[in-house]
C-alpha cells in the first residue's frame, strides 16, 4: 500500500479493515483522516486500491457520508430518508410546508409537533422550501404514490 501520509502502517491498516467491515459512523472517517494525517482525496485513493470496486461504493459511501448542512437545516442519510429535516430533530421542512399550505403562520407552527421549533427555524424551513421547491415538490409526489400503493394494497387484501 503506497499513502500520502506519514503515518504508519499498521494505523492504516486498522483504518481500512473499519471501512471494510462498515463500522464507521459518517463523521469519524473525517476524524480518522484528520488523526492519521490523511486527507479525504487520500482516503479515496487508499480505499480504491484496496476495496473490490462492487463492494467500494456500499461500503466507503456509507462510511464517509457526511450531512449537508442549511441555515437550521440538515440532510442526514438514514434519517427520514435522507429529506431535510430541522436541526436536531425529525421535522421535514416538508412537514412545516404542510402547515404552511394549509393556512398555519409560523407562529402557529411553534409547537405544533412534538419538539418545540424557534421561529428561526420554521423561517428556515420555509426559506430552504422556497430555495428548494422541486424537491420538496418531488418528496410530497413521492409520499402521495406510496399512499396511493398503500391504499390499492388495502384494498385488494379487504377483498
Amino acid at each position: 500500500m503506497q499513502f500520502l501520509c506519514a503515518v504508519g502502517e499498521q494505523q492504516q491498516r486498522e483504518y481500512v479493515n473499519a471501512v471494510r467491515g462498515a463500522t464507521l459512523i459518517p463523521t469519524l472517517s473525517r476524524v480518522v483522516c484528520c488523526r492519521l494525517g490523511l486527507d479525504v482525496s487520500d482516503l479515496a485513493r487508499m480505499l480504491e486500491q484496496t476495496i473490490p470496486e462492487e463492494k467500494r461504493y456500499n461500503e466507503v459511501v456509507m462510511a464517509t457520508a457526511t450531512k449537508t448542512v442549511y441555515s437550521h437545516i440538515t440532510k442526514t442519510p438514514r434519517v427520514c430518508g435522507g429529506k431535510a429535516c430541522i436541526d436536531g430533530t425529525r421535522i421535514r421542512v416538508m412537514d412545516i410546508v404542510g402547515l404552511h399550505l394549509h393556512g398555519y403562520k409560523p407562529e402557529q407552527m411553534l409547537n405544533v409537533y412534538g419538539a418545540p421549533l424557534t421561529l428561526a427555524q420554521v423561517y428556515a424551513a420555509l426559506a430552504y422550501y422556497y430555495d428548494h421547491q422541486d424537491e420538496i415538490e418531488a418528496s410530497f409526489a413521492e409520499d402521495e404514490e406510496v399512499e396511493a400503493e398503500f391504499e390499492r394494497s388495502k384494498a385488494r387484501q379487504d377483498r
